[in-house]
């Protein structure tokens, strides 16, 4: 074999080390980059030394107080359903009446309707229900006296008792006004007098603190 030969066979050897040797470099790149893609966002560059992630930061125990304080709440507003709007019943004699959770024109023509902005029953404050003078609504209130008892009940069972203390006419509904409260207290409205043809031109308003 002439020394050309020989180099020729040198040089075709040393292409197909070459070129195997390529392949195992991309196979490997291939690989390093797919495996970096299922990497957690959590994860450093050196396994060796692990330092806590935020992601990875352990749940803090709840203690049971803290469980209890929140189910309390829960159960206090939970009473607003955005299904229903049913925010609880109102009890005034024998008769049961449903509260809305809301007085928009659509809610009050089904139901009285308790006033967003005002406190919830059993809370510091003022809470307001407005409502027609009709049977299904707050009619029941023309039968009312100081001292009666009226109930509130929320759909959890949980009730609120208030006692009437002032019942307010106000013959034209300019001359309304809402009294001003820090304790609780329920302030029941609605139209006067209650045996009117066509819309009544007063109001009859109902004040009631909590037992």
């Amino acid at each position: 074999m002439n020394k050309q030969s020989i180099f020729q066979t040198l040089l075709l050897t040393v292409l197909a080390i070459s070129a195997i040797a390529l392949g195992w470099l991309c196979f490997d790149s291939k690989v390093t980059a797919t495996e970096e893609d299922y990497v957690p966002l959590c994860a450093t560059e050196t396994p060796i030394v692990r330092t806590p992630s935020p992601c990875a930061a352990p749940v803090p125990v709840e203690t049971e107080a803290a469980r209890d304080s929140k189910h309390e709440q829960v159960a206090d507003h939970s009473t607003l359903f955005p299904m229903t709007h049913c925010l609880g019943t109102l009890t005034i004699g024998r008769k049961e009446i449903s509260i809305a959770a809301d007085v928009d024109e659509q809610t009050l023509a089904t139901s009285p309707g308790w006033l967003p902005d005002s406190s919830l029953p059993g809370e510091d404050g003022m809470c307001v229900i407005l409502g027609h003078r009709n049977r299904k609504h707050l009619r029941p209130l023309e039968k009312v006296e100081i001292g009666d008892e009226i109930f509130f009940t929320y759909p959890n069972e949980k009730v609120v008792v208030y006692r009437v203390s002032e019942i307010t006419i106000f013959e034209s509904t300019a001359d309304w006004r809402l009294p001003s409260a820090e304790e609780d207290m329920l302030v029941l409205v609605t139209c006067y007098p209650f045996r009117y043809s066509g819309s009544a031109p007063g109001k009859y308003m109902v004040i009631a603190i909590a037992d």
